[in-house]
Parts: C-alpha cells; structure tokens; sequence
C-alpha cells in the first residue's frame, strides 16, 4: 500500500500473508488470474514491513515470515527470519523476484525432511508412524538419507551463530516468486 508510482516511490507498506485457500487453477493447471483469496486469520502467519521501489524494483526491509506448508497431511511451519522481498513490478500488476532471509536449520530439517514437529488438522502431534513415512518416503523417493541431509544442512549454516560455540544455527533461504493480479 501507499504505492504512488510503481518505479520509484521513497515509501511504501508491504504485507506478506499465508493464503488460507488452495491456489484456483485453471484446466491447464495455471493460476487464475483476479482471483479472490483469503488470508489466515492466524497473526503468525502475517507480517508487514516498509519498502521502497527504484527503477521498478521493490525492496523491503527485514521481516519475519512464516507459511504454513502442507505435505500428506502434516502441517509444518516454514519459518524465514529477517526476510526481504526483492521484486520487480510491472505495468500490468506481475510481480516476480524473491523472498529470501535465514531459517534455523532444525526447523528446516524438520519441514524439509524429517517432519519431526508435524502436526494434524486439529493442531495435535501428527501420528508417528504417518510422520516417519512420510519422512522415509520422501528420501526414498528422492534419492538421500535424512542423516546426509541434516549433516549438510549442518555443515552450510551460515548465520545466527551460537554465543557460546560460535557454530552457525540457521541457513540462507531464497524462494523464488511470482505473483499475477
């Protein structure tokens, strides 16, 4: 908001929302543009920040993001700290650019691979034995072990050190984004 000239504007409010609905496809399964979405209601999963534009290209300050992510069932959060959008902005209302920030490597693990906090629909510990196969499936599948990929994710951590140890406790995180009015 508060958007007077989308390629250069000193000050604008950005607000970075969980949607709440599954994305409206279209029969050759792309999303359908001027479609109508809600938010979840849930402050944890909404956050705002300032920005400015230059040259078309939006960018925000840091922010705390998180987005519920569903697989099988199992809920996760995926959380990503002090978060920036950078975005370039179009004439016809397309966004596209990234969303990046750091995520502490256990919760990463945990989404990505091991779905060790995964929760059920009513907010409750999701049943082990959907969360091990789940966990199991997925490296199956794709071709690693859970160990590897905790042991990477490990030896990558490049911020948020530990005071007392030194050792990084989060990771870069980027997504790539794209977004249609």
């Amino acid at each position: 908001s508060g958007v007077d000239d989308i390629v250069n504007d000193d000050e604008v409010e950005v607000g970075i929302y969980a949607n709440a609905d599954p994305i409206q496809l279209s029969p050759t399964r792309e999303p359908l543009p001027w479609a109508t979405y809600a938010m979840r209601p849930e402050s944890r999963y909404q956050s705002r920040t300032r920005g400015r534009i230059r040259d078309g290209l939006l960018t925000t300050e840091p922010v705390d993001v998180r987005i519920q992510w569903v697989v099988n069932s199992i809920r996760e959060d995926r959380p990503l700290d002090r978060a920036r959008l950078h975005m370039t902005l179009s004439e016809e209302g397309v966004l596209e650019g990234y969303l990046a920030g750091y995520t502490n490597v256990e919760e990463l693990y945990n989404y990505m691979y091991g779905f060790r906090t995964g929760t059920d629909g009513t907010g409750q510990l999701a049943p082990l034995r959907l969360r091990a196969g789940s966990s199991i499936g997925k490296a199956f599948v794709l071709g690693y072990t859970c160990e590897g990929a905790y042991y990477a994710l490990q030896e990558l951590a490049d911020a948020n050190p530990d005071p007392e140890t030194g050792v990084c406790t989060s990771i870069s995180t980027q997504y790539q984004l794209r977004a249609i009015p």
